[in-house]
């Protein structure tokens, strides 16, 4: 948020606008309810922080509903949209469950927990006393380049361990991973909790860094730097001789990892954000300049609407247990030449559409 301060005034406050409408879906037009909040903050923080708060609503009785939140920075006079699914279909949909960090007075926002993060884990009916986990450790594949016509491979939802906790205990998962916390099994719903690295969503480790260069070297040339017995100069070098100097190379490894950590943030489900179709997509191309979202997709436009040079992919929802996140993407061969365009403009050392 944007902190001003005028003429008539001792302090910089931030102003803004939280505002809510709730649909059936995306697809429906009826608004089942809507509301709106005005904040005032100041003075202005020494350090960044977190404002927390919340708006009622009722969903009259539907079990599937759509909040469409917007926030507007009223200094800035800028707005931003999020959309969330209101699922109430089951006792294990994971909207019923709470997750708080011990000694903090807020939940968990996010679903990514650390080896280090100690927790409660608590249900919506306080009956419940003792929690089902399924842990899941798997190595799953790079998403494959948009042209390619080959099928993924299914799901496995075979748990490798079930365990029981107690939602009045303070827990803490150590073991890498995702957990998936239910109140029975009589369907796969549940909430999930991601045990990706400590720093997650953020990279700091060379090996860390090393990983998404493969979607934009050769398999020899990645596996030459995966054996270099220092992984961080084997990093370092790839970009300085891609960029061609250390100052634009910089500039291409803010932008690269930067691509990186927002998909992390914004397409994890049961692997990192960046090894998903979505986040394949927006690492190599960036940010779309239209996207349209519906129940069951999501569609992105690189370039003007209803311009025949513009590129333009599809994302298919997939019914998935663990997350509302995993999106598969319509692949075709018409994507052959725009992806190596893409990835030859990463290797000559220029930030492919930086939007």
């Amino acid at each position: 948020m944007l902190y001003t301060k005028k003429a008539d005034e001792k302090e910089f406050t931030a102003r803004f606008a939280v505002s809510f409408v709730l649909f059936k879906s995306f697809e429906s037009k009826v608004i089942l309810d809507s509301a709106s909040l005005l904040v005032k903050d100041g003075p202005l923080p020494e350090k960044p922080k977190d404002i927390i708060s919340f708006i009622e609503f009722e969903t009259f009785g539907e079990r599937e509903t759509l909040i469409e939140a917007k926030v507007t920075d009223l200094n800035r006079n800028q707005s931003m949209k999020a959309y969330i699914n209101v699922d109430r279909t089951s006792p294990n949909c994971r909207q019923n469950f709470t997750v708080s960090k011990e000694g903090e007075k807020y939940p968990l926002f996010a679903p990514f927990i650390s080896a280090s993060d100690r927790f409660t884990i608590s249900h919506k009916d306080k009956k419940v006393k003792y929690l089902i986990v399924r842990y899941y450790n798997r190595n799953y594949p790079l998403a494959a380049p948009p042209f390619s016509v080959e099928e993924p491979k299914p799901l496995n939802y075979q748990a490798d361990s079930i365990f029981m906790i107690d939602a009045s205990k303070v827990q803490q998962f150590g073991a890498p991973g995702f957990y998936h916390i239910q109140v029975d099994t009589f369907d796969k719903k549940g909430l999930t909790l991601y045990r990706y690295a400590d720093n997650f969503p953020k990279l700091t480790t060379p090996k860390q860094m090393l990983e998404p260069i493969r979607f934009i070297t050769s398999k020899q040339e990645y596996t030459k730097m995966e054996e270099a017995p220092d992984l961080k100069k084997a990093v370092d070098d790839f970009w300085i001789n891609t960029a061609g100097s250390e100052s634009r190379a910089k500039a291409l490894i803010s932008k690269f990892y930067n691509r990186v950590q927002d998909a992390n943030q914004f397409f994890s489900s049961y692997l990192e954000g960046w090894k998903t179709d979505r986040g394949l997509i927006y690492l190599i191309y960036g940010p779309p300049n239209i996207l349209y979202k519906s129940s069951t997709s999501e569609t992105w436009i690189y370039g003007e609407e209803n311009n025949l040079l513009s590129l333009s992919f599809t994302f298919y929802k997939v019914a998935n247990p663990f997350s509302d996140e995993d999106y598969s993407l319509s692949r075709s061969p018409i994507y052959k030449s725009s992806w190596y365009r893409a990835v030859d403009s990463w290797r000559s050392g220029r930030i492919f559409t930086d939007n």
